[in-house]
């Protein structure tokens, strides 16, 4: 939509008595400014003095705008002055004219001041474009411009941008549904205090308002789901929004689209992949007018080694996140807090006697606006150790299982309670010579094989063959298959 100021050809006539005359085509003022002395503030208003001797004093002008003609707001005897200083700061044209005996007679100098020529306003970008004409009043190479705006009749002009050399300016991300008021100050750049102002433009700015906020305040992330939580200004007038992501490096594209500004939740599945994640705003030229903060799924990897959890993260670098880890389970506990960490070193021998294998992390990562969450839990891997021997007749403990020597089982480097298993043991026939089952609430010392037949007798020395399936909390599995000795006198 395009905006112009036009302008009209209009009479001038005066009488020195009179309070109003029409516009005057012609002025010699010099300068127009803002001046302001402690807490009083006014608009000092230039001119050259008048060579002519007939001239005996000045009159000064104001204009109304529009239509209208312009009105006399001071009248001065003093043919050698040349300032006035009004006592409003509000943007105004103005023009003068000289008293010759009792007659006001317009001076013949052109009126200097810049004009603005049109605001194209652009509702797919929400810009507006300005133009105004030249200043001529000094040499164009020391002319610069400032342009300033206020909002829905405010007294007070807000600069939206200073030191221009070009006629034109572009304001990006310019309010709507708002009467906007624009001026364009000329200003000299040898001697600051010498400016021009245009008269200013009004206009109505008439496109469906953007969102004051769109917020993301938390993204959760658990087996391979993340869960965005969000708020939208409900005063929005756009109707059109998306959930976008993007991998590090790369473009944002949108993965969910929804007109309800009332939606709060979206759940995406990103897998084992980090993305940065955003709620935008669109417009009816299918834009983007308005976007949230930034925020990234966090993507923690864990690694048994030994007796020990390598915990390693990603958050498709988004760089500003301070860190929180925890332990949830088992033997809850904060283990760090801190800026630029990616790694963390857990080490679990104390935990291995508790009743669960499950272990939990909860990794929180801030950023000045908002909360990434991620929580990884998997199952510890026992260490299962099957002896290669049995005397079924010798009670002395093997200092290194636990288990006296006419004891032959799993020695299990975990709680006993956090696993189960089935042990069997066969000859060299095959033929099945015993079968023990031990759940979780078996003391592991009272589940094994003694070394004796099915008949109860000592078993022959030679080699036997034995099966182990071991179930551990949380539903881990690990079998084994192997060979013992059944030797005597050992």
């Amino acid at each position: 939509m395009r905006y112009y100021l036009l302008f009209f050809n209009l009479c001038f006539a005066a009488v020195a008595l009179q309070a109003q005359v029409c516009p005057l085509h012609g002025n010699m003022i010099s300068s127009v400014s803002t001046e302001c002395n402690g807490g009083d503030c006014g608009t000092l208003i230039r001119w050259t003095v008048s060579d002519d001797p007939a001239v005996t004093g000045y009159v000064i002008y104001e204009y109304l705008g529009g239509n209208s003609c312009s009105q006399e707001i001071a009248r001065i005897a003093d043919v050698s002055a040349t300032t006035y200083l009004t006592n409003s700061i509000a943007p105004k044209g103005y023009t003068m004219a000289v008293i010759m005996g009792k007659q006001d007679q317009p001076l013949t100098q052109q009126h200097k001041q810049p004009e603005i020529i049109s605001v194209d306003f652009n509702p797919c970008n929400y810009t507006a474009d300005i133009r105004w004409s030249p200043y001529t009043g000094w040499d164009a190479d020391n002319t610069e411009y400032a342009v300033y705006a206020a909002v829905n009749g405010a007294s007070t002009y807000t600069l939206l941008a200073e030191h221009l050399a070009d006629v034109s300016y572009r304001w990006v991300n310019a309010p709507t549904r708002v009467s906007i008021s624009i001026l364009v100050q000329a200003v000299n750049k040898s001697d600051v205090s010498a400016v021009s102002n245009t008269r200013a433009w009004t206009g109505y700015f008439d496109f469906p308002r953007l969102p004051a906020y769109i917020s993301l305040s938390m993204l959760d992330y658990t087996d391979g789901k993340a869960r965005l939580t969000f708020a939208i200004d409900p005063s929005t007038e756009l109707t059109g929004f998306e959930v976008q992501r993007a991998a590090a490096g790369a473009s944002f594209s949108s993965v969910a689209s929804f007109g309800d500004k009332t939606t709060v939740t979206y759940t995406d599945e990103p897998g084992a992949a980090a993305y940065l994640y955003r709620i935008a705003a669109k417009n009816d030229c299918d834009s983007v007018a308005a976007v949230s903060d930034t925020l990234s799924n966090i993507v923690v990897t864990m690694l048994q080694e030994g007796n020990s959890w390598q915990l390693r993260w990603d958050n498709a670098s988004l760089p500003s996140m301070r860190y929180t880890l925890r332990r949830e389970r088992p033997q809850p506990v904060v283990l760090l807090s801190g800026s630029a960490l990616t790694a963390y070193t857990d080490n679990i021998p104390s935990m291995l006697n508790e009743s669960s294998l499950i272990f939990c992390y909860t990794l929180e990562g801030d950023t000045p606006a908002a909360k990434s969450r991620s929580t990884a839990c998997t199952t510890y891997t026992p260490v299962v150790v099957m002896p290669d021997a049995i005397d079924p007749l010798s009670t002395t403990v093997n200092p290194q299982t636990g288990r006296a020597r006419n004891q032959f089982g799993p020695v299990i480097n975990v709680d006993p309670q956090t696993y189960s298993y089935r042990l069997t043991i066969l000859n060299r026939n095959g033929a099945v010579v015993a079968d023990i089952n031990k759940t979780t609430a078996d003391n592991h010392l009272n589940k094994s094989w003694d070394g004796r037949l099915r008949n109860g007798d000592p078993a022959p020395g030679e080699v036997f063959t034995y099966r182990l399936s071991v179930t551990f909390d949380g539903g881990y599995q690990q079998t084994m298959t192997g060979i013992v000795t059944v030797m005597y006198g050992n």
